[in-house]
């Protein structure tokens, strides 16, 4: 079909990293700096704003890891000792911990801001960023190995894969593998506010009858909101009224977040990480931070089995049994906190073939088809 590499050579490179986001950027990263050669491929020409900024103290170890914790610490970003939850009783404040004196502290990173600072991190260390660039399909060797992407500028022979294209969940979809539902659909509404709000200097989750709002300080006079009707069904959740003294700066957004998983993050030739391995509401408060590190994991594996450091079938298996053990943890926490709503309850086992909170992990392996065509910050 007349496909040309978009590196120019004749052969692949090491690695090829779907999605500019925390979870590409940091697998993309951490490939580089170990000796691979890497392509991260980004279908956004410009880095859109999303909801997520807040992030858990626990990022800054991932974040010096990735070799940013400089830029951000003289990034200007607001930070706060913890946050205030509101969920089946009194408010209560909630701290990160630390010492007598010295608080641990969070940060709350502008989405666009981390993204953009990622991403400049991911070229300054070889990456070769390639925005505007839509991932099409896998391709796969007569062995049923992936063993690169077709791309909108043509093809890109890899070693490995790792898809972090977030929740539309690229590589499952194209080979054939299911993304197993364990919630029932949930639409969060998100977006901006602006003006003063001196009394609301950190974080704050308010859970209501049927359902909840999460509120951050971005800026000293911009705020950002997260609203989620659990019941769903109905219109698109709005700023909730206590939030009227503010003029909104963009529209309503929304963002599907039923909570879902990739039934198997991992097949030969190819890693899942981030939003793409799987997805939980922003009341699970560890979006960012996921994403962050389950990239590097996956940059760390690839690494690993490219250098002959690890075997690649240990590499996969590992990935998955790792994935999947994290998506029980967390889904099984959340769902005793959403006990606060009346009528909640799991998708039931076997209905969409996804784990239960103690259900076995999505394990065997598959022989994938040629296709053919708020978070950061943990509520107490």
């Amino acid at each position: 079909m007349g496909e040309q590499r978009l590196t120019g050579g004749p052969e692949p490179v090491d690695l090829v990293v779907v999605g500019g986001g925390p979870a590409g950027t940091a697998a993309a990263v951490t490939a580089a700096v170990a000796g691979l050669s890497v392509v991260l491929v980004e279908s956004a020409a410009v880095t859109r704003d999303r909801p997520g900024e807040t992030l858990h103290p626990g990022a800054e170890g991932v974040l010096r890891q990735l070799g940013v914790d400089r830029e951000v610490a003289a990034s200007g970003w607001l930070r706060h000792p913890g946050h205030w939850v509101e969920w089946g009783g009194p408010a209560s404040f909630a701290a990160y911990g630390g010492s007598p004196g010295v608080p641990w502290t969070g940060y709350q990173a502008p989405r666009r801001e981390l993204a953009e600072l990622l991403l400049a991190r991911a070229a300054r260390v070889g990456v070769v960023v390639q925005r505007d660039c839509r991932a099409l399909r896998p391709t796969m060797t007569p062995a049923g190995r992936v063993d690169g992407v077709h791309t909108s500028r043509g093809r890109l022979g890899a070693g490995w894969v790792v898809d972090a294209s977030g929740g539309r969940h690229w590589a499952a979809r194209a080979l054939g593998c299911p993304v197993q539902r364990v919630s029932r659909p949930l639409v969060a509404g998100w977006g901006y506010l602006r003006g003063s709000w001196p009394e609301r200097a950190v974080p704050h989750l308010r859970a209501g009858r049927t359902g909840w709002t999460w509120t951050a300080p971005v800026r000293p006079d911009l705020h950002a909101w997260v609203r989620l009707d659990v019941g769903g069904g109905g219109p698109l959740p709005t700023p909730p009224p206590h939030l009227d003294h503010l003029r909104p700066v963009t529209g309503v957004h929304a963002a599907t977040v039923t909570w879902r998983c990739a039934a198997v993050p991992a097949v030969p030739g190819l890693l899942v990480a981030g939003d793409a391995a799987w997805v939980l509401d922003p009341c699970s408060g560890s979006g960012v931070l996921r994403a962050l590190v389950s990239g590097a994991v996956a940059g760390r594996a690839v690494a690993d089995a490219a250098r002959g450091l690890l075997p690649a079938q240990a590499a996969v298996a590992g990935h998955r049994r790792w994935l999947a053990d994290w998506f029980r943890a967390d889904v099984a926490r959340l769902d005793e906190r959403y006990g606060l709503f009346p009528g909640w309850a799991l998708v039931p086992d076997g209905s969409s073939g996804a784990p239960g909170p103690g259900g076995r992990a999505p394990g065997p392996a598959v022989r994938p088809r040629r296709a053919a065509g708020p978070d950061g910050a943990r509520p107490a």
